[in-house]
């Protein structure tokens, strides 16, 4: 019927502005030819040769998210980029350019909840895509040897911020807020990338045979658990490793038996001197001084008798 033919129509104008020949492919449901493949652009048979190729030379220019797409594409399903389609690729590069931080960032965020995103980022490296998001970005093998830790150290399933945090490890300071402004990353996003690279600087310290586990916990303390992991995952210091690893399983999670109402009903005044108590007391336990309450009430009573500032 003309009713049918208009939405013909209106299906083959829709599978013709598809990104690649594989997915501008679509199944007949009206009457008659019903089930039937419809196939304008021989998607059929670039999924029998496992290829993914655009469907004019003006794809890339169109919207150049669709580089991102093809190579996630391809090494999801094992396929490899039409020849003429990585040579688009290779010469429409710049067109990312125009491309605004946050749909670059959506694609990469879809890259990097794939099973193996290192082999996309590995892919996107090798034909300069990569480097077209950020000139220091490298998909080399330290960075697969971490991705493929990080999946061990979370059920396979990394969050993408830890991933992403791995990525940018390597970079220095500027080169992590080009990849923060270039991507339009939100707040926490941010955070986390900044917080990294400035852990980062300071794990030479943990390398410190003197230290302590109050000293580790200080230094560490306020990072979140996502940055401590990526920096257990990247650091090159045993003793770092180790270090942070320690803070990560236990130290993090020490507390005091006693609370601030506890000491000020022990005598304690309120505000800094009551804080000041906390601190040694967590101190205490954290280097392995006290063990109960009581040990705890201990410290507290012989503060008060030799530091009468104190109450």
């Amino acid at each position: 019927s003309n009713g049918d033919s208009r939405v013909f129509e209106g299906s083959a104008n829709d599978l013709a502005r598809r990104d690649f020949t594989i997915n501008a492919m679509a199944i007949r449901l009206n009457r008659g030819p019903f089930g039937d493949l419809v196939d304008e652009h021989g998607g059929r048979r670039d999924l029998e040769r496992r290829l993914v190729r655009v469907l004019h030379n003006r794809s890339f220019i169109d919207d150049a998210t669709r580089i991102w797409r093809g190579v996630r594409y391809e090494q999801r399903l094992g396929f490899r980029l039409e020849r003429s389609t990585e040579k688009l690729i290779l010469r429409d590069i710049p067109m990312l350019a125009t491309v605004s931080g946050d749909r670059i960032r959506h694609e990469l965020e879809l890259a990097l909840v794939e099973s193996e995103p290192e082999k996309i980022l590995t892919r996107a490296d090798e034909l300069k895509v990569l480097p077209a998001l950020h000139p220091a970005l490298r998909a080399d093998p330290w960075l697969v040897d971490r991705f493929e830790a990080a999946r061990s150290a979370n059920d396979g399933v990394p969050p993408p911020g830890l991933y992403l945090a791995l990525l940018t490890y390597p970079l220095t300071s500027e080169e992590v807020e080009g990849v923060i402004t270039r991507l339009h990353l939100p707040g926490p996003m941010a955070r986390t990338l900044r917080d990294s690279h400035h852990l980062k600087t300071e794990l030479r310290k943990l390398g410190t045979t003197t230290l302590m586990p109050s000293d580790v916990y200080r230094m560490l303390n306020g990072y979140s658990p996502l940055v401590i992991t990526a920096a257990q995952l990247a650091a090159s210091l045993p003793m770092a490793q180790r270090w942070l690893r320690i803070y990560k399983d236990d130290l993090r999670l020490v507390k005091t038996k006693l609370t601030g109402d506890d000491l000020m009903k022990m005598g304690v005044t309120a505000g800094r001197p009551v804080g000041e108590v906390l601190d040694q007391l967590l101190t205490a336990r954290l280097d392995g001084q006290v063990a109960t309450r009581k040990d705890e009430e201990a410290i507290v009573r012989r503060l008060l008798k030799d530091l009468p500032s104190a109450h």
